[in-house]
C-alpha cells in the first residue's frame, strides 16, 4: 500500500482544542483521540498515555527531565472536573513483550489524586514502544459509554523503537476501530523532540488519520497544554484540517570526490509542509541531518562535501541524466560576495554589517528578483539564465532554462546559499516545487506567518512559470 494512503480519511467528528488552546499547544507534542458514544456514563472520559521509556544521553543530561512530564500529567489530572472519568497508561519496555505498556490507574471518576500520585511514582525504563501504547489505549476505551472520549499521549521520543512500519500500524488501528465501532480523532503532542523525532511522530499521526503533531519545549507549556486538554470546552468541534502529503524519501549517495561528513540516517518517508504537494514526476531526496531536496523522480542524487570539516560547502544534486536537475549549495562560511550581488542596496542589515569594510555600499547586480519574506533578516530572490549544456549527459532540448533561489540570512552574520534547478519548460513545475519546499523549510525555522509563506510561494511560482 503506498504511503499516501496513510492520509486516508475516516473522520466523522473532528473535536479539537479552541483557538486559544491551539496557540499554547503550537509548541507541544501529545496525541489525543476522541470517540463518540451515547450511553449514560460520564460526559467526558480521558486516558493519559505517558512515554515512560528511557531517554538516552545527551538529551537526558542536557534538556530532558522526566519529572516535567509527570508533573504536567499530575497537574492536569487534578485540574479535571470530578465528574470526568480519567485513567493512566504508560508505555516503555522491551519490544514484543506484553509489559511494554500497562494501565497504571483504571478508569473512574474522581481520579485526579490517584493519577497524580501514580504519575509521580513512574520511572523511565526500556525502549519507546509508542505504537503498542496507542493500540492498547484504543482498546481501553472500547467499551466506553461517555459522550466524549479522549486519549492524551505525551512522548519525548516521537519514534517507535521497535518498528517504523507505519502502514502495518495503520492497519492495526483500523482493525481496532472497526471491531469496536469507534469513531476517533487523534491529536499528537511530543515534548522537546529533535527534528528526526518530529518527522517520525508526523508519520504516526498520518497513519492514525490525525492532524499535524504540535510541539512544546518547556515544562510550563507542557503543563498548561495538558490542563487545557482536560477541560470540557476543549471538546468543541472545529473544521477538519486539509491533509498533508506524505512523500517517500530516497537517500542520496556520496560522490566520487566526496570529502567531509558521511550521509546520516535518512527516513523512508516525510510529511510535507502544509499546502505543499509534489507534482507528478518529482521525488524527495535526503542527505542526512534533516537535509532534503526535491528533484526529478528516478534521479541519481549525490552529495559532494568539499572541505566540509572546515565549513566550506556542501553540494547536493539530483539529476535524471537527460534534461532536469536540482542542485543545492550550502555553506557555513560568510558569503559577502553572494549577499552583495543579490541584495546589496536592498537589505539594510547588510549595509550595517559591512560598514567600515571595502564592501560597504555594494549594490545588487540586478539579476535576482528580490521577494520580501516578512521575516526580519531573511532575504530570498530568484534569478534565471541559459543553462550550460555541457553539464548534462545528453543535449538539453530547446526551451530549457536554469533558475536559482538565492538566500541570505543576515540576522547574526552574513550567510548565503543557493538552490538551483535546470529544466525544460514543460518541467518547470519541478523547479517550483524544489524552491517552494526549500523556502518552506526556512520559513518554518523562523516562524514565518502562513500569509507570508503563501505570498512568497506564489511569487516563486509566478516568476518561474512566467519564464516559459
Amino acid at each position: 500500500m503506498p504511503l499516501a494512503s496513510l492520509l486516508r480519511r475516516r473522520r466523522l467528528l473532528i473535536p479539537a482544542v479552541l483557538g486559544a488552546v491551539l496557540a499554547v499547544t503550537a509548541t507541544t507534542a501529545a496525541l489525543t483521540l476522541f470517540l463518540t458514544g451515547g450511553g449514560s456514563g460520564p460526559e467526558h472520559r480521558a486516558v493519559f498515555l505517558v512515554d515512560a521509556s528511557t531517554v538516552a544521553a545527551p538529551k537526558a543530561e542536557d534538556v530532558y527531565d522526566f519529572a516535567d512530564v509527570t508533573d504536567g500529567v499530575a497537574a492536569a489530572a487534578l485540574n479535571a472536573a470530578d465528574g470526568d472519568a480519567l485513567s493512566l497508561r504508560r508505555f516503555g519496555g522491551a519490544c514484543g513483550t506484553p509489559g511494554n505498556t500497562a494501565r497504571v490507574v483504571a478508569d473512574a471518576t474522581g481520579n485526579g489524586r490517584p493519577i497524580a500520585d501514580a504519575a509521580s511514582d513512574l520511572r523511565p525504563t526500556g525502549q519507546a514502544t509508542l505504537h503498542s501504547g496507542i493500540l492498547a489505549a484504543i482498546d481501553d476505551l472500547s467499551g466506553s459509554d461517555a459522550t466524549h472520549n479522549r486519549i492524551i499521549v505525551i512522548t519525548a521520543h516521537g519514534t517507535d523503537a521497535c518498528t517504523d512500519d507505519h502502514e502495518s500500524f495503520e492497519r492495526d488501528v483500523t482493525r481496532l476501530l472497526d471491531s469496536g465501532g469507534l469513531s476517533l480523532d487523534f491529536r499528537y503532542v511530543g515534548y522537546r523532540l529533535a527534528g528526526e523525532d518530529r518527522d517520525a511522530l508526523a508519520l504516526t499521526a498520518a497513519a492514525t488519520d490525525a492532524p499535524d503533531p504540535v510541539q512544546t519545549d518547556t515544562a510550563e507549556d507542557l503543563a498548561i497544554t495538558l490542563k487545557e486538554f482536560t477541560v470540557p470546552s476543549s471538546y468543541e468541534a472545529v473544521p477538519a484540517e486539509v491533509p498533508r502529503q506524505t512523500a517517500s524519501v530516497t537517500a542520496c549517495t556520496t560522490g566520487e570526490n566526496h570529502m567531509g561528513r558521511e550521509i546520516g540516517p535518512v527516513p523512508s518517508a516525510l510529511v510535507l509542509p502544509e499546502g505543499l504537494a509534489l507534482p507528478s514526476g518529482t521525488a524527495l531526496y535526503g542527505y542526512g541531518d534533516g537535509g532534503f531536496l526535491v528533484g526529478p523522480s528516478e534521479a541519481r542524487c549525490t552529495m559532494l562535501a568539499i572541505g566540509a570539516a572546515a565549513g566550506t560547502s556542501i553540494e547536493v544534486s539530483a539529476a535524471d541524466g537527460a534534461r532536469t536537475m536540482t542542485y543545492f549549495l550550502g555553506s557555513a562560511h560568510n558569503h559577502i560576495t553572494a549577499a552583495c550581488n543579490d541584495f546589496g542596496g536592498i537589505a539594510p542589515e547588510l549595509e550595517e554589517k559591512l560598514r567600515g569594510s571595502p564592501w560597504h555600499g555594494c549594490k545588487a547586480d540586478g539579476d535576482t528578483q528580490n521577494i520580501p519574506t516578512g521575516s526580519p533578516g531573511l532575504y530570498v530572490g530568484v534569478s534565471q539564465w541559459a543553462p550550460e549544456r555541457r553539464d548534462f549527459e545528453t543535449p538539453l532540448p530547446r526551451g530549457s532554462l536554469s533558475f536559482s533561489l538565492d538566500v541570505s540570512d543576515l540576522r547574526k552574520g552574513i550567510s548565503s546559499h543557493s538552490s538551483s534547478c535546470t529544466a525544460h519548460k514543460d518541467r518547470f513545475d519541478v523547479c517550483t516545487a524544489a524552491f517552494t519546499y526549500h523556502f518552506m523549510q526556512l520559513a518554518e525555522e523562523r516562524g514565518t506567518s502562513a500569509e507570508d509563506i503563501d505570498r512568497v510561494s506564489g511569487k516563486i511560482a509566478s516568476i518561474i512559470s512566467g519564464a516559459a
